[in-house]
């Protein structure tokens, strides 16, 4: 009984294609909130360059760099909803409807909800990417580098404080 609005979430790649790739490397950016999927990143690029380039790691190829982020807006991860609750101690599924502009429980609420959301994928970005492609690196021998900024889901003064050279650019 009653009037009802049914509300259906999935999820989905973005569809953005990476920039700047040869034609060889050219395909849907990864998932940028998720572990395993940079991991997997790593593993298919940075990884066989490390391996091609045996000694001279550390030496003459010293640095990796991740450049001004472009990659779009990336709002979700199959973890999401057990990497959500980790972080702010409550389920996110009634509070779903929030991302659709809908009002759960009250407004105040719903913003904090809005807000834990928004502080949640700022934080999945710099542990999960910035971080963790810093982790390999390191691993791997090498210095990382950021250009910590762009249109993303990141908070940039968090990320550029988490790696070891943070860089920018201007344009006059």
């Amino acid at each position: 009984k009653g009037r009802w609005t049914i509300l259906r979430f999935g999820h989905t790649t973005t569809g953005k294609v990476n920039v700047a790739a040869s034609d060889s490397g050219r395909g849907l950016e990864v998932d940028k909130l998720g572990r395993e999927a940079v991991d997997y990143q790593f593993d298919e690029s940075v990884a066989r360059v490390v391996e091609a380039a045996g000694p001279l790691v550390g030496s003459v190829f010293d640095t990796l760099e991740i450049d001004s982020y472009e990659a779009g807006l990336q709002n979700w991860t199959a973890t999401m909803p057990a990497d959500f609750e980790r972080r702010n101690g409550y389920e996110i599924t009634r509070w779903l409807p929030a991302l659709t502009g809908r009002i759960v429980g009250d407004l105040d609420r719903s913003n904090r909800f809005l807000f834990d959301f928004r502080q949640t994928l700022a934080d999945l970005m710099a542990d999960n990417y910035y971080g963790q492609m810093e982790r390999r690196a390191n691993a791997a021998g090498l210095k990382f580098m950021v250009e910590a900024y762009g249109p993303g889901p990141f908070d940039e003064v968090q990320v550029a404080g988490r790696v070891q050279i943070p860089m920018t650019e201007y344009w006059t």
